[in-house]
C-alpha cells in the first residue's frame, strides 16, 4: 500500500479560512471569565482544525511547532494555539506517550478525576490527539479483517511490523501506529507478545465477546510462518537457478560442448533435489498448522458440548426438573391411577345383578356352533337343529314310474267289481 502524502490545506482547513472572521481567531485567547461566549467559539474552532488535520495527515502525533506552521496565515501565527493545547490536555483530548500507556488504578484514577492531569509544558512534548487514535484504530481493524483472507486457518495472529507496513495507507508514521495498537489493547481487541526470535507480535481478538490473549500457540505459529517465508524465498532463488543451468546447458550443447553440458546438467540435477527437499519441508511446515488449527477446532467443538450440557442442565433446574422430582411425580401419578380402579371396581361390586350372563359360557356355545358349521362344509352334512345329516346317505331320487305288484293290481280290480 503507498504511503499517505501531506495532506493539502484545503482537506482540512474550514472554507472561510481567509475572511476576516478566521483572522479573528488568531488573536490572543483571553480569560474565560472576561467573555466565555468568545473563548468558547475560539477553543471549539481550534479543536476542531487540529482534528481535521490529524485525520488528513494520518497522524495523531503531532507538537506545538508543527500545528503553529501548518496554521500559519502569511504574517499571523495563531496566538492562542498553546492556550487551546493546554485546554486539549486538560480535557485527556491531547496526551504524552507516558500519559496515554500508563494503567492508572482505581485511587489514581479517581484522583485524576479530581485534580486533572498534570500539568506540562505543551510547547515541549510531543503530544497524541487521542479522537484520531481511536479513529484509526477501528479503521485499523477493519483492515485486519480484509487482511484475513490472505492468511492460513489463524489470519487473527499478525507480525507487529507486517501489519505496520502494509497499513501505511491508513497510518502514516510508527509513532502513531504505535498509539493505534495501544488503543486496541486498551479496548481488548489486540494482545501483544513477542515469538522465541524476539519478534514483536499482535493477536486480534476472534469475536467481541472475549478480550485477546495472546498465547505460546500463536507465537509459535509466526514462527512456523517466518520458517515457511523463508523457504518460500529459497525456493524462488533455487527455481531461477535451475532455469538459468537449464538455459546454460542448451548454449553448451549450440556450441557443440557436449562435456559443459553434462557438467551443467548434473548442477541442475543437484538444484532439483535441493529443490524438492525444500518442498518436503514447506509441506511439513503448512502440514504442522493444519493440525494446529484442528485441534482448535476440536477444543471450540468440545468447549461448545460443554456449554450446551451446562445449559440444559441450567434450564432443567429452573424448570425443577430433577431426576428425583420425576421420580416422586411418576409414583404420585400410579397411586392415584391404582387407588381409582380400586374405587372403580368396589363401585361395579357393589351394584352386580343376579340375573347377569355367564360371557364364558356364551363364548363356549359360539364356538361350538361355529365348530358345527365347519364340520359340515367339510364332509357335505347338513345341521338340522343339533343334529347333523349326512347328505350322501340319502336314498336316491327315482327316475321311473313307481312298480306296483300284478297280484295286488287284480284284487283291487276284485275289489271293484264286487262293489
Amino acid at each position: 500500500m503507498p504511503s499517505p502524502k501531506t495532506p493539502k490545506p484545503s482537506s482540512y482547513l474550514p472554507d472561510d479560512w481567509e475572511t476576516a472572521t478566521a483572522r479573528g481567531m488568531f488573536a490572543k485567547l483571553k480569560p474565560r471569565n472576561l467573555d466565555p461566549v468568545a473563548y468558547d467559539k475560539k477553543v471549539e474552532f481550534w479543536t476542531e482544525l487540529i482534528s481535521k488535520y490529524c485525520l488528513a495527515s494520518k497522524s495523531a502525533v503531532t507538537d506545538f511547532n508543527d500545528l503553529k506552521q501548518k496554521f500559519r496565515k502569511g504574517n499571523l501565527i495563531p496566538a492562542p494555539l498553546e492556550a487551546i493545547m493546554e485546554e486539549m490536555h486538560q480535557e485527556r483530548k491531547l496526551q504524552t506517550l507516558e500519559e496515554f500507556k500508563n494503567k492508572q488504578g482505581w485511587i489514581t484514577w479517581g484522583l485524576s478525576l479530581l485534580t486533572g492531569p498534570s500539568k506540562i509544558n505543551v510547547t515541549q512534548e510531543k503530544l497524541a490527539h487521542i479522537p484520531t487514535i481511536q479513529i484509526l484504530a477501528t479503521e485499523l481493524k477493519n483492515f485486519q479483517k480484509q487482511l484475513a483472507e490472505e492468511y492460513d486457518d489463524y489470519p487473527e495472529v499478525i507480525a507487529f511490523d507486517d501489519l505496520k507496513l502494509r497499513a501505511r495507507h491508513i497510518i502514516a508514521n510508527d509513532d502513531t501506529f504505535e498509539f493505534v495498537v495501544e488503543q486496541l489493547t486498551k479496548w481488548g481487541d489486540v494482545s501483544q507478545g513477542t515469538s522465541k526470535s524476539g519478534e514483536r507480535v499482535l493477536k486480534f481478538a476472534e469475536n467481541t465477546n472475549s478480550p485477546a490473549q495472546f498465547t505460546e500457540t500463536d507465537a509459535s505459529i509466526h514462527d512456523i510462518r517466518r520458517a515457511m517465508s523463508k523457504i518460500e524465498t529459497e525456493l524462488k532463488r533455487l527455481e531461477k537457478k535451475e532455469a538459468e543451468l537449464k538455459e546454460e546447458a542448451k548454449k553448451a550443447l549450440h556450441n557443440r560442448n557436449k562435456q559443459s553440458a553434462l557438467n551443467i546438467l548434473k548442477k541442475k540435477k543437484r538444484v532439483e533435489k535441493e529443490i524438492q527437499m525444500k518442498d518436503g519441508q514447506y509441506c511439513k511446515l503448512l502440514e504442522m498448522l493444519e493440525q494446529i488449527a484442528q485441534t482448535r477446532q476440536t477444543k471450540e467443538v468440545l468447549d461448545a458440548y460443554k456449554a450446551g450440557n451446562k445449559a440444559f442442565k441450567d434450564a432443567l433446574g429452573r424448570q425443577g426438573l430433577t431426576v428425583e422430582n420425576v421420580d416422586q411425580t411418576v409414583d404420585s401419578i400410579h397411586d392415584i391411577i391404582s387407588d381409582f380402579k380400586e374405587v372403580d371396581d368396589a363401585l361395579s361390586s357393589g351394584f352386580k345383578s343376579n340375573n347377569d350372563i355367564d360371557e364364558d359360557e356364551l363364548a363356549a356355545e359360539l364356538d361350538e356352533m361355529i365348530e358345527a358349521d365347519k364340520e359340515a362344509e367339510k364332509r357335505n352334512r347338513v345341521k338340522v337343529n343339533k343334529n347333523v345329516i349326512n347328505i350322501g346317505d340319502l336314498p336316491e331320487v327315482p327316475t321311473n314310474g313307481l312298480h306296483v305288484d300284478d297280484s295286488i293290481e287284480q284284487r283291487l280290480k276284485r275289489l271293484r267289481e264286487a262293489a
